[in-house]
């Protein structure tokens, strides 16, 4: 799991580093959906989805962008959040997301 944690930390810093905003959303969702979650608690990637999210509609990766404000919401389902809260970053993405074409 140290190796695992070593490699994607190296790979969200070379991105920082090679200014890659384009492939920002995309490496980050692979880094804290697939390998994270074995050595950080989920509550840690709720803030960094919310990050790949935003980087990924600026950077037009629309489907990258999704796919991390969705795992955003899982998470915080998962780490009991208010369902309040939820609901209403739930709709507020949603509407988003319709404009944006990323719903099916």
């Amino acid at each position: 799991f140290k190796s695992s944690r070593e490699l994607s930390n190296l790979a969200l810093s070379l991105n920082d580093r090679l200014g890659d905003k384009d492939g920002f959303s995309g490496v980050s969702f692979l880094c804290w959906t697939f390998i994270r979650p074995w050595t950080d608690l989920y509550a840690v990637g709720r803030k960094e989805y919310v990050n790949a999210y935003h980087m990924g509609l600026l950077a037009g990766d629309h489907e990258n962008a999704a796919w991390n404000i969705y795992l955003r919401l899982l998470v915080g389902w998962y780490t009991g959040e208010p369902l309040g809260k939820l609901e209403a970053d739930f709709y507020t993405y949603l509407d988003q997301m319709r404009e944006l074409g990323q719903t099916q």
